[in-house]
């Protein structure tokens, strides 16, 4: 610049690289912090289905209570959870998993060189939800397993 223009003052003198490295690093950043709430709202959402799920048990501790002093088996009140459990969950992870689909088309389309969210995505993600509410049901399942009768009957 010197050899060109003497009285061409120069504030900056960085080369492309850097200039790119620095551009680059604020949209770093802001994936960074975009990945970590999602992982926030991953947690969150996974303690919302467990707590769907012990709510939901809690709430027909009392019939269960009933079947078993009839005579259901463990087993079958285990399955019965269970499956009330899967009926529970899959309703909301579809519309889940459709909302994300949806939103992340949207959102490729807004934000220039982003890709659309992959469909390996959407089902690892389901999947993620389905097991975690499997097994919040099994544990609550479990747990509703070892109480007598009696005393399902006494709570409600």
């Amino acid at each position: 610049m010197a050899a060109i223009d003497r009285e061409q003052p120069i504030f900056t003198a960085e080369t492309m690289d850097q200039q790119i490295a620095a551009h680059e690093m604020s949209q770093r950043f802001g994936l960074f912090m975009l990945s970590g709430f999602a992982v926030i709202a991953v947690f969150l959402a996974v303690g919302g289905l467990y707590s769907a799920v012990v709510m939901n048990l809690q709430s027909r501790l009392h019939e269960l209570g009933i079947r078993m002093a009839l005579g259901a088996a463990r087993g079958g009140i285990f399955r019965l959870i269970l499956f009330d459990s899967c009926k529970l969950a899959l309703p909301g992870i579809l519309l889940g998993v459709v909302g994300a689909f949806l939103f992340g088309r949207a959102a490729s389309a807004i934000v220039f060189g982003s890709s659309s969210i992959g469909l390996a995505d959407l089902v690892c993600i389901a999947l993620l939800f389905f097991f975690t509410t499997m097994l919040a049901a099994c544990l609550a399942a479990r747990q509703a397993g070892h109480l007598d009768p009696g005393e399902f009957l006494r709570i409600g």
